[in-house]
């Protein structure tokens, strides 16, 4: 992944759950360090449109099948980034459990 980018992408500008917490683990700038204009909410926009898109897709298939399955990376745009990235925050949110099956109410963190 291209660092450069982390200079504009920041929480101020998230747009949801997801954006969020994946500024939160992957952020290693200070705020000081960060650009906030009108560029970074055009470049955050483009970084995240389609591990948005991903997201969606994830969720969608959670909330229909009750799991997550390896089935979806194939349909996914950016494969197994997101999918590795959503099975880590959803565990660690308690909404999967160990063997990817849902447990616990996923309507928060759809989008």
């Amino acid at each position: 992944m291209n660092q450069w980018i982390h200079k504009y992408l920041s929480e101020i500008n998230a747009e949801n759950f997801w954006e969020e917490e994946y500024i939160k683990k992957y952020n290693y700038l200070n705020n000081e360090d960060k650009v906030l204009n009108d560029d970074s909410k055009k470049y955050h926009k483009k970084f995240f449109r389609w591990f948005n898109i991903d997201i969606r897709k994830i969720t969608k298939y959670i909330e229909k099948n009750k799991l997550l399955s390896n089935n979806i990376i194939e349909k996914l745009i950016l494969g197994n980034i997101c999918y590795n990235f959503s099975i880590k925050i959803l565990k660690e949110k308690n909404i999967l459990d160990e063997d990817n099956n849902q447990i616990n109410n996923l309507k928060d963190y759809i989008i």
